[in-house]
């Protein structure tokens, strides 16, 4: 599969969740990744949807995947982060607190949440 092929499965996977349909856009993910398993555009989409559904767990496995395939994307990192928070894994949260904040030390809400870890 190529390039653009991997760009139009993208576009229509967004599409598909500005629509609220949630399954194709699943569909159109799960394509993307059978073709190439670590394309950090799709992995991310699938944490956010299993976010958006409170399946913390299946978030996480995503967002891990995507730092994987992207390490520079500090966003990657603060979703991760997020899923360890609603998984009550202080440890994890921090480290992936840590490594957006490696990225770009100014970085708003990695210095938010990285604040309010330390008060809880």
């Amino acid at each position: 599969m190529t390039s653009p092929d991997i760009a139009r499965l993208l576009s229509a996977g967004m599409e598909a969740q500005r629509r609220g349909d949630i399954g194709s856009a699943r569909q159109h993910y799960q394509h993307v990744l059978r073709q190439q398993p670590a394309e950090p555009n799709a992995l991310n989409a699938l944490g956010i949807m299993a976010l958006n559904a409170g399946e913390a767990d299946e978030a996480r496995d995503h967002f891990l995947r995507a730092t994987a395939a992207d390490p520079s994307a500090p966003e990657l990192w603060m979703k991760l982060a997020k899923t360890h928070r609603w998984r009550g894994d202080d440890e994890g949260e921090g480290e992936s607190l840590d490594r957006a904040l490696s990225l770009d030390q100014r970085h708003f809400m990695a210095n938010v949440r990285k604040a309010e870890l330390h008060e809880r």
